[in-house]
């Protein structure tokens, strides 16, 4: 196999810069089956690397860390409102059998008196886990990982789900998933989402989506 620290060939097949496309590589011989580090979902797409006939899609997992340019805050609102910040699933690239682990942690800046923040994480319309709403304190920090397995894709695709939220003040707290497989139609793209509410809108209520990191592990 080809070295994937040949950033110039990396380069050309995934059409941009080896700086832009690569953060981390695993070089040497033999590298079918190292990490590739891409800074994009776009970049991790099994597209061929034509120059050493090495394919993204022959690793076993890409990592991936996404958040919104200038980050990513829900405040003043009563409406339930998704973080910018999403993991793309495309319906032409998704199998059965790959998962999608995902971590995220949320903080809170600021909050207004006895205002109620709730958390929910949804696969396209399909809500997997939820943090109860709570009355939280300026420097709160809610944590979620959890690991999606796709079982079936198509119009009647199918995922399960183990993980949930942790709330780690005066005390520890899990808001698990049932961990059940639910139907998803799979034959468009959808994408793993958070949604935020506040009981109330003042601009003191404040929660931000500090960090989204997805690991994919790739169907052979």
């Amino acid at each position: 196999a080809a070295d994937v620290t040949d950033l110039a060939n990396v380069s050309a097949a995934l059409g941009t810069t080896a700086a832009a496309a690569v953060t981390d590589t695993s070089g040497g011989a033999g590298n079918d089956g190292k990490l590739l580090k891409l800074d994009a979902v776009g970049k991790a797409d099994g597209r061929d690397l034509t120059a050493d006939g090495l394919k993204i899609d022959k690793l076993p997992f890409v990592n991936v860390t996404l958040i919104a340019a200038g980050g990513d805050r829900v405040t003043n609102t009563a409406v339930e409102t998704a973080f910018v910040s999403a993991v793309p699933v495309s319906a032409a690239q998704v199998a059965a059998g790959q998962r999608y682990k995902v971590r995220a942690s949320f903080a809170v800046p600021s909050d207004n008196a006895a205002d109620t923040l709730g958390l929910k994480a949804y696969f396209g319309t399909v809500e997997v886990a939820a943090v109860t709403p709570y009355d939280p304190t300026a420097g709160d920090v809610l944590t979620f990982e959890g690991t999606f397995t796709i079982r079936a894709i198509g119009a009647g695709g199918s995922f399960d789900f183990h993980g949930g939220f942790i709330k780690d003040r005066a005390g520890f707290t899990f808001f698990p998933s049932n961990g059940l497989a639910e139907a998803l139609d799979l034959s468009t793209d959808k994408s793993i989402a958070f949604k935020a509410t506040w009981n109330a809108a003042n601009p003191a209520d404040q929660v931000d989506l500090r960090l989204l990191d997805v690991e994919t592990w790739v169907v052979p």
